[in-house]
């Protein structure tokens, strides 16, 4: 539930900005509900729902973080794919990049790209986590050593 305060800003910014009541609407209903991360944790992603898009002629980028503005991706016409490590069996080779003290969450997500569970045309990450920052650099040198 919102607080009077960020109501108040909310409603102030729509009136100042000329904001369409869409855009209001949208920004009330998102700090109105509240994540459903078991919602968020037990989704699957579906491998040929990437492979369609990507046949399109569209980028498919994946996410790390689950702060990065999915408005933005998908104003660009990007779908973004939150990256789960769930149902990895060997992340040998993640662990073997990232180092034994990384988490398995960044190992097995290093594994996948290495192996190509994850069919993508990049990655987004933040700095909310170092060892999920790393990944994207060893994604790179591992595709263009294949290459």
């Amino acid at each position: 539930m919102m607080n009077a305060g960020t109501k108040d800003l909310i409603r102030h910014l729509a009136v100042s900005s000329k904001w369409s009541s869409d855009t209001f609407s949208m920004i009330k209903n998102q700090q109105e509900n509240k994540m459903e991360y078991k919602k968020l944790l037990n989704s699957e992603i579906s491998a040929d729902t990437i492979k369609r898009w990507r046949d399109s002629e569209k980028k498919a980028l994946g996410i790390v973080c689950c702060h990065v503005p999915l408005e933005l991706l998908h104003a660009a016409n990007i779908l973004p794919v939150r990256l789960r490590a769930t149902s990895c069996k060997d992340c040998g080779e993640g662990e073997a990049c990232l180092g034994p003290t990384s988490c398995s969450f960044t190992q097995s997500i290093l594994q996948y790209l290495i192996d190509g569970t994850y069919d993508l045309d990049g990655l987004i990450t933040s700095d909310g986590c170092s060892a999920a920052s790393v990944i994207l650099g060893n994604w790179k040198t591992l595709s263009q050593q294949q290459n």
